[in-house]
């Protein structure tokens, strides 16, 4: 696989390292279908050597980020490759260790040393296969720099690189080292750690939508009264007591609306009446000039149907699809609150 990935991935510019793009790729998936053909491959060191004969295209694709990040894709294959992370980032950082590396055939054959194991991951024609997918499409991709960069620029394919959030600190094992390489620390530390601060900074709903993929736990928090007044900020605007008395509010409101709750008085803005009416399935009774907020209300007066959206997924999710609504809200705070 390491060999397979410096043949078939390519450099920065395009090119193909041990390898061409007239048809080379169907002999490789040859290749990689005969074991026979594929020992013989391994245990030719002048062939192995002769493939990394191009150093200067080997030191360029190491020093270009994002060629590193490409490869970087398959985390299974990063964990498989770097066994050891420290002498990896040591020898990556020293263009010379690099070359001198890449030029001494002992060193490569120690490393693909266990050639069973290397076969065993081949022998299994459907997993290469949905690896390689469709090889003249993965050259032509990465032929062109404009779609490498396009890709890289994509929120999307970032989020989906990131959805499983165990596997990635499982394939960070020295998560130091690799904090170190990146530049901007502060902002990789709190994409990972806050997902919050990753909806905020996204801007395509679409991607919005791939991280919230995990309906259960959105249920969950909407569903849960002490999340829920967590996540709101207590300020001049919003003062509340949701399980006893009367929920005042100091906002700038001079026309409260008035809500019936287990037979206490709400009095506050929309925004305020609005969650405690969601929360607690009650009845806005009154209100007075709503002005734009009267399709608000008409949502939150049918308690049977507010208690079913919080706790249906797909209509979590229909909601969710509406993409002018949910940046809407991700850019409005009085809409977040409400």
């Amino acid at each position: 696989k390491r060999r397979r990935g410096l043949a078939v991935e390519g450099t920065v510019d395009g090119s193909v390292i041990g390898g061409d793009t007239d048809g080379g790729e169907r002999g490789v998936v040859a290749a990689l279908e005969d074991d026979e053909a594929v020992e013989a491959e391994l245990e030719d060191d002048e062939a192995v050597v002769a493939e990394l004969e191009d150093d200067e295209a080997v030191v360029a694709a190491l020093e270009d980020e994002e060629a590193v990040v490409a490869a970087l894709e398959d985390d299974e294959a990063v964990v498989a490759a770097l066994e050891d992370e420290e002498a990896v980032v040591a020898a990556l950082e020293d263009d010379e260790a690099v070359v001198a590396a890449l030029e001494d055939e002992e060193a490569v054959v120690a490393a693909l040393e266990d050639e069973e194991a290397v076969v065993a991951e081949l022998d299994d024609d459907e997993a290469v296969e949905a690896e390689l997918e469709d090889d003249e499409s993965v050259l032509a991709e990465l032929d062109d720099d404009d779609a490498v960069v396009a890709e890289l620029e994509d929120d999307e394919a970032v989020v989906a690189a990131l959805e499983d959030e165990e596997a990635v600190v499982a394939a960070l094992e020295d998560e130091e080292a690799v904090v170190a390489e990146l530049e901007d620390d502060d902002a990789v530390v709190a994409e990972l750690e806050d997902v919050d601060a990753v909806v905020a900074e996204l801007d395509d709903v679409a991607s919005v939508v791939v991280e919230l993929e995990d309906v259960d736990a959105v249920v969950a928090a909407l569903e849960d009264d002490e999340a829920v007044e967590a996540e709101l900020v207590v300020d001049d605007a919003v003062v509340a007591e949701l399980d006893e008395g009367v929920v005042l509010s100091e906002a700038e409101d001079d026309d409260p609306v008035v809500a019936e709750l287990d037979d206490d008085i709400v009095v506050g803005p929309l925004e305020v009446v609005g969650v405690v009416a969601a929360l607690d399935a009650v009845d806005i009774v009154e209100s007075v000039e709503l002005a734009d907020d009267e399709a608000v209300v008409a949502a939150l007066e049918d308690d049977e149907a507010v208690v079913a959206a919080l706790e249906d997924e797909e209509a979590v999710v229909a909601a969710l699809e509406d993409e002018e609504a949910v940046v809407a809200a991700l850019e409005d705070e009085e809409a977040v609150v409400a």
